[in-house]
């Protein structure tokens, strides 16, 4: 069964998610991508690629989102404008807090298992989009689709001290001409 395996150094590290460190948020978002990656590489589908623009629309999403439990539009659109792209969002949620970078990555692996496994909605329109968002299935013969070629992850507490999960992303097709969006400024371990 897939499960998540946290090593002792990441159990060591201290986290507080509304006030994550530099590192913490790095380390975080090339793991979030990691993940995606592996299962778009099973896909044959391009890559996921971190930016320091990309990390920075997630984390903006997270902070200016009023929602809890759902997706802020308002607040995708503002800082989509803000940066001149269009955003994509898989949101994922955490009913308990965190305390150490172990336990972060791991709402991030099982909220992408949930993402894959356990997304089935009612509305045909929505069935599996995120499994096939995190696959990049989802533009498939459909051009105009902004789909994650540029991710972030971003963490939004909520009142019950719990928190959203924003894994945000655009795509070359959701980038403005006058955008102030960066894709070169690309992140790595």
């Amino acid at each position: 069964p897939n499960r998540f395996k946290a090593n002792d150094k990441d159990r060591k590290v201290k986290v507080d998610i509304a006030n994550l460190t530099s590192e913490v948020e790095r380390e975080i978002n090339l793991f979030t991508a990691d993940l995606i990656n592996q299962i778009r590489d099973a896909f044959g589908t391009p890559r996921a690629i971190v930016t320091e623009d990309s990390m920075g629309i997630a984390k903006e999403v997270a902070k200016s989102s009023k929602t809890e439990g759902n997706h802020d539009f308002d607040a995708l659109d503002k800082v989509g404008k803000d940066y001149g792209v269009l955003i994509s969002e898989n949101l994922g949620f955490r009913d308990k807090g965190v305390s150490n970078l172990a336990e972060l990555k791991e709402a991030i692996y099982e909220n992408i298992l949930i993402g894959l496994f356990l997304d089935s909605d009612t509305e045909e329109r929505l069935n599996w989009a995120h499994a096939l968002s995190f696959a990049r299935l989802s533009d498939i013969n459909k051009p105009d689709l902004v789909y994650q070629n540029y991710i972030g992850v971003g963490f939004q507490p909520t009142s019950e001290g719990n928190f959203n999960i924003h894994i945000d992303g655009t795509s070359d097709n959701g980038i403005s001409e006058n955008a102030k969006f960066n894709k070169t400024k690309v992140v790595t371990a």
